[in-house]
């Protein structure tokens, strides 16, 4: 015998008997983590206080080694004024409560799913999940921005109202931000008689990745929204609510960085970490300040009774109507401002408005639905409709932030002046760690030694919990022959030296970034890395091998030059190693008068993790790159240099073995960890020993005059031109061995170019560019 259970709600057959409720135990036992603390509210819900890296969130895969971030790492300009705002706002005379007390430190509150919740839902997979197609059934009422962006945040303080709606339906009013693609993130509150099993006003989030297809939930159903607040909770009653035409009480929340966050009042509620999106949704295209209704009677003559706002119409005004309040967006610089190409829009007049007070930056919005007779009648007095909709009104106020992170990295020219040295300072506060000691250096470089776990390796999310290795697991049977190579080479009489002494024991040598140097970049995000397009106006001359892997590491010896070079262009000789897919390692010397402001030879490294499009950067300009050795830095001025027809001297670089190591004179430097690739890049598919140019000149009839290698032509030979020298890739024995099938190539021959000398295991290369009549474009 089958009996249906709760039909008027569910609209699946439940059988009778314990089989069925142990399969929605076993549910509530995957949902609800173990509890320090519980309390129960007046309204019959439990909130549990889950331990921080017990909650939900971290069931999620992409979060497994992800650590928790307190607080956001940037506070905008004119965040302050608003957290302050509450008290000296006419409309607000104090802000709502959310109905529990604090949970215990280092635990965070969670509404507890009980089996009352499941037995609601007709799938059980479709718990605290939307259906694809409620997009298309609902009604909105609002303000929406689609244009002027993308913005890095957007809020609004939104009046809180207890309203009647429809089983099966929800009303909420809210901030949803989207890249209008996919990606998408809300907040606000929300009446949902389905998922809450009543008819109360409650806070709420949602996110999805991919258009509600098969990720994202309400608050924290599913794996993904990080709570690190202690006092309030998701899914939590707001009270108390205000009374019809009294006075208005506020929420203040604010999704701050991206990650992006939320907060309440001035309090860091919580975020969507990065990893959900994988790294696409850094910036908003699309903002809504919306009231939406589920109309499930859209089919139908008749038109859901379901309420929006406070279900009273906007020409109600204060005290009876809906409002948003303090409406902005938050711009490139880290400010707020009133929006200035805003839409307001109603998506079914007479049934749910819009009245904007623009001049005041807030809005009116709502209605009553099919309580009104407008749907059915064009002429109605205001009077009848009012009788028809009236209940008992309650009304709180709720603000809602969006603001994305990395504002740091936020595509804003550098403007002279003093407010923009503060942006400035901010991001070097960021990018500069804590010293134990400090050196500076002839050329007017500051090293900082900095503690080992404190670099800035450690604030990537994927190295949260990374233990540092001190040295290779492995090294090669043939790798002590080359660290003894620079004295017995007759093309050798020494190697060159980096300019700073040893730091302390325990910590590591970082280049100091200063303000000058983000002064030189157009883009303060892209500060440290290199541009999509700078792979298409690259000019090379060396050696590749395509053939024969993959490859567990390579390696070579290269002489470094003191050369002219363009400025916003660079030149590098070094080793690359790919996938030959998006993941790519380089290292060796270069010189990068935007990046250094200056014409030294340095040594650095380079790395990407998708082919140069969000990942990756020079040196330790973001995090990535780990470095062990406290005697040798990347970004540092190398001398002596060789000399015009005098000795030569080497640095000579060896990546070694996955994590891939990269060292200099047998001494190990550092490493980047295989948690940046993913677990992809185990080995390369192809090596390349190269000289490099970037010519932003590219497109013109003239060629860049930036020099390659010596800047002298291979011809010139040994004393003039540059070369590579020792050069191995290692086999799967651990030996390093001569390449078996390298391709010598030139991409602008005349401009520079190659000269194998194969029998010796070296190779000439380079050239002068445009300062030779035979080059061109």
């Amino acid at each position: 015998m089958f009996l249906v259970s709760m039909i008027i709600h569910t609209g699946a057959l439940v059988v009778d008997g314990e089989a069925d409720d142990s399969h929605l135990e076993a549910h509530l036992k995957r949902l609800n983590k173990p509890a320090v603390k519980t309390m129960k509210t007046q309204h019959g819900d439990i909130f549990d206080c889950v331990p921080l890296y017990k909650q939900p969130a971290f069931d999620h895969p992409l979060l497994a080694d992800h650590t928790i971030q307190m607080k956001p790492s940037f506070v905008p300009n004119n965040m302050d004024d608003d957290a302050n705002h509450i008290g000296s706002d006419p409309l607000i005379s104090t802000k709502p409560q959310l109905e529990i007390e604090s949970c215990p430190l280092g635990t965070v509150p969670i509404r507890r799913t009980q089996i009352s919740d499941l037995r609601r839902v007709a799938k059980l997979q479709n718990y605290g999940k939307r259906d694809e197609s409620d997009h298309a059934r609902q009604e909105q009422a609002g303000a929406k921005l689609e244009r002027g962006g993308p913005y890095l945040g957007a809020r609004g303080r939104i009046n809180v109202w207890d309203i009647e709606v429809n089983d099966g339906e929800w009303s909420h009013s809210a901030i949803e931000i989207t890249d209008q693609k996919s990606d998408f993130i809300e907040a606000g509150w929300l009446v949902n008689p389905q998922l809450f099993g009543d008819q109360k006003s409650r806070l709420y989030t949602y996110w999805t990745t991919n258009g509600y297809y098969n990720t994202g939930c309400y608050n924290l159903l599913c794996p993904g929204f990080i709570q690190v607040n202690q006092n309030i909770p998701l899914g939590g009653v707001v009270v108390p609510t205000s009374s019809y035409n009294g006075t208005q009480y506020a929420l203040n929340t604010d999704p701050e960085e991206m990650n992006w966050w939320l907060e309440i009042h001035g309090e860091r509620m919580g975020y969507w970490p990065k990893e959900l999106f994988g790294g696409r949704f850094e910036e908003a295209m699309q903002v809504k300040w919306i009231g939406s209704v589920l109309q499930l009677m859209s089919g139908g003559v008749n038109h859901t009774t379901t309420m929006m706002g406070s279900g009273r119409f906007p020409k109600e005004g204060f005290g009876k109507a809906a409002f948003f309040h303090t409406v902005e967006v938050m711009n490139d610089m880290g400010e707020y401002e009133p929006p200035m190409y805003q839409e307001f829009y109603q998506t079914n007049e007479g049934c749910y408005e819009v009245d904007p007070v623009v001049q005041e930056i807030y809005f009116y919005f709502g209605g009553p639905g099919g309580m009104s007779l407008m749907n059915t009648f064009a002429v109605i007095v205001t009077r009848r409709r009012v009788s028809l909709c009236f209940v008992t009104w309650n009304i709180a106020a709720l603000m809602i932030i969006f603001l994305v992170s990395m504002i740091i990295h936020t595509g804003a020219l550098v403007v002279d002046g003093e407010a923009d040295d503060s942006h400035l300072e901010a991001h070097l506060k960021r990018l500069n760690k804590p010293a134990v000691k400090t050196m500076k250096t002839q050329h007017g470089d500051i090293f900082d030694c900095v503690p080992l776990y404190k670099q800035p390796a450690f604030d990537h999310p994927l190295l949260a919990d990374h233990t540092i290795q001190m040295k290779p697991s492995f090294v090669p049977n043939n790798m002590d022959d080359d660290a003894n190579h620079i004295g017995s080479d007759p093309l050798i009489s020494t190697k060159p030296q980096l300019e700073i002494e040893s730091c302390p024991v325990g910590t590591v040598p970082i280049r100091r970034t200063q303000i000058s140097d983000l002064r030189r970049v157009a883009k303060l995000q892209n500060y440290g890395k290199r541009d999509e397009s700078d792979h298409e106006r690259q000019e090379q001359a060396g050696a590749k091998l395509e053939r024969g892997g993959p490859y567990l590491g390579a390696k070579g010896l290269i002489n470094v030059w003191d050369i002219e070079v363009n400025d916003g262009e660079w030149s590098h000789s070094a080793i690359e190693i790919t996938d030959q897919k998006s993941d790519f390692i380089e290292a060796g010397l270069m010189v990068h008068p935007q990046l250094f402001g200056d014409q030294k030879s340095r040594f650095y490294t380079y790395w990407t993790a998708n082919g140069h499009y969000s990942t990756g950067c020079y040196n330790l300009l973001c995090p990535g790159f780990i470095q062990v050795n406290r005697n040798i830095t990347v970004g540092s001025v190398i001398f002596p240099t060789s000399s015009y027809n005098g000795s030569q001297y080497v640095l000579d670089t060896d990546l070694v073995e996955m994590n891939w190591w990269l060292q200099i004179h047998g001494e190990p430097v550092g490493y980047w960890p295989k948690e940046l690739f993913g677990g992809r890049f185990e080995e390369a598919m192809e090596v390349k020993w190269i000289g490099s140019v970037l010519n932003s000149m590219s497109d013109g009839v003239s060629h860049t005059p930036t020099m390659m290698g010596s800047g002298r032509f291979p011809k010139e030979g040994f004393g003039k031109a540059a070369f590579f020298e020792n050069v191995g890739v290692m086999n799967y024995l651990g030996h390093y061995e001569r390449p078996m099938y390298p391709k010598f190539y030139q991409t602008n021959k005349g401009c520079y170019e190659v000269d194998p000398v194969v029998q010796n295991i070296y190779f000439y290369f380079g050239g002068p560019g445009g300062r030779y009549a035979g080059c061109t474009n």
